[in-house]
């Protein structure tokens, strides 16, 4: 990986953590100083040709890491919530998160 596609991956991994959607390709031009959108498209071709983000072809802002455990910011009240059962059923807030996540698809189906 060159210092450029390491940088991009970087810029893309904190700006879906820090706003809970992946960043576009003009926005990781700018980070990385292209002034040209298909530079940034080929610094992004090459992440995902190496396996470090995953996209989907036609979509915008479909760029997100291949990390399997990518965080995802909770809104704060729905943070506080969980915290509050997660200490209430002596369980941690992730596993509180799982199990919420497991009986909200299991409900679904």
């Amino acid at each position: 990986m060159t210092p450029q596609q390491h940088r991009a991956l970087l810029f893309i991994r904190k700006f879906c953590a820090d706003r809970g959607y992946p960043p576009s390709l003009s926005e990781i031009g700018a980070e990385l100083g292209l002034k040209a959108r298909s530079s940034a498209k080929r610094v992004v071709d090459a992440l995902v040709a190496a396996g470090a983000v995953n996209a989907e072809r036609g979509r915008s802002r479909s760029l997100w890491p291949a990390d399997p455990a990518i965080k995802v910011p909770l809104r704060a009240e729905v943070r506080v919530a969980l915290e509050a059962f997660a200490k209430a059923q002596s369980i941690s807030p992730e596993v509180a998160a799982a199990e919420a996540i497991s009986a909200y698809l299991g409900a679904s189906s």
